[in-house]
């Protein structure tokens, strides 16, 4: 008897401490489903911060690079799927802290193309002379990318691009070619000092520049953005106009005090210190053979000489990546993709050294408001 009580007595504390055990692990639905719903709210606020949890974030904040020229700087590179889905992985869709508008255009035989985007949408591959092309925005996006989306950003800053170029354009006072289609880029003073009168086709671009960054900034405004600053400018010309580096020289530092003053009238700010980026024409530009090199070489040479004269300018070394190559066996040049246009890799890496030099000489200088 004495054992079947001691049986009975050891079943019975086997099974309370059984239901114990079960009760202790067994999923508890109303504590579990406040745990998933608490790290979603700490998700969104990580990517989203609430501006009513967060007062000190309520201000939307954005800093702007502007790509003006020819060319160059509409994008005509064709791109290559499977070479730019090895420099970024993001080249189609992009991110949504480098951010773009803007106004490509190019003429062929008489006949303007725009691939515009009124509004704002990610930077990314597209962007360029049309939806098959890129230019320097991808390598911008992909280096800026890294810097706007860090712990250092508690601001919660993204960064702008605006474009507004068109191929074969001159910053001299040339009305032919592509320049009868919009103008071209000489500025108010330019003109002035060659006693130019500062109407139609002369000077067409240059406002069309300015009107590009007023509608781009009133849609910024519009999106509830309070902080709006203008950082830098990226100048991709000279191609059409290297037979005059002399003429170039004059011209162009007349643009970069007229442009800083009146991108600063139109941000009301004083903007008279503001970084521009030029980026040099590549040394095999319209071919590879010695006397087209050397023409090339004089006009970067007077180039680099812009960014020591000119306070605040830098050089962006694009002069070598090579557009054509010489063929000894051949005796003649040979193009990658035409005579005048970088291809994938080679795009990709000159927004890349914009985006460096954006990180190194303005993000980390104080030069600008």
């Amino acid at each position: 008897m004495k054992k079947i009580l001691s049986l009975f007595a050891l079943l019975t504390l086997f099974t309370t401490v059984l239901a114990a055990c079960n009760k202790g692990t067994a999923p508890n639905r109303e504590t579990e489903s406040r745990g998933t719903v608490a790290n979603t709210a700490n998700n969104n606020t990580t990517a989203a911060p609430s501006n009513e949890q967060s007062p000190s974030k309520k201000e939307k904040s954005i800093d702007l690079y502007i790509i003006a020229g020819q060319s160059n700087a509409t994008g005509y590179t064709q791109y290559d799927r499977t070479t730019l889905s090895s420099l970024w992985r993001k080249y189609r869709t992009g991110v949504e802290t480098v951010i773009y508008s803007g106004r490509a255009e190019s003429t062929v035989n008489g006949q303007t193309a725009v691939n515009e985007v009124e509004g704002w949408t990610a930077a990314k591959a597209g962007l360029g002379r049309t939806v098959s092309c890129m230019g320097a925005e991808v390598g911008m996006a992909k280096v800026l990318s890294e810097e706007y989306y860090n712990e250092q950003n508690s601001a919660g800053t993204i960064a702008g691009i605006i474009k507004f170029a068109h191929g074969g354009t001159s910053l001299l006072n040339n009305t032919q070619g592509e320049n009868a289609a919009s103008g071209n880029w000489v500025s108010p003073s330019y003109a002035a000092h060659k006693n130019i009168r500062y109407t139609g086709l002369t000077g067409g671009l240059y406002r069309g520049l300015l009107d590009q960054v007023e509608n781009s900034v009133g849609k910024l405004k519009e999106m509830g953005y309070t902080q709006i600053n203008i950082r830098g400018v990226f100048w991709m010309q000279g191609e059409g106009d290297k037979a005059s580096p002399g003429e170039y020289k004059t011209a162009f530092k007349y643009f970069a005090s007229d442009l800083r003053q009146d991108l600063g009238k139109l941000m009301k700010t004083d903007l008279s210190s503001l970084p521009i980026m030029i980026g040099e024409i590549s040394k095999t530009s319209g071919g590879a053979d010695s006397t087209t090199v050397s023409k090339n070489e004089t006009f970067i040479a007077m180039q680099r000489r812009l960014a020591i004269e000119i306070p605040n300018t830098y050089i962006i070394p694009s002069g070598q990546y090579e557009i054509t190559h010489w063929d000894a066996s051949t005796g003649t040049s040979t193009n990658k993709q035409d005579a005048w246009h970088w291809t994938t890799a080679e795009m990709f890496a000159i927004g890349e050294l914009v985006g460096q030099c954006i990180i190194e000489k303005i993000l980390n200088t104080a030069v600008s408001p």
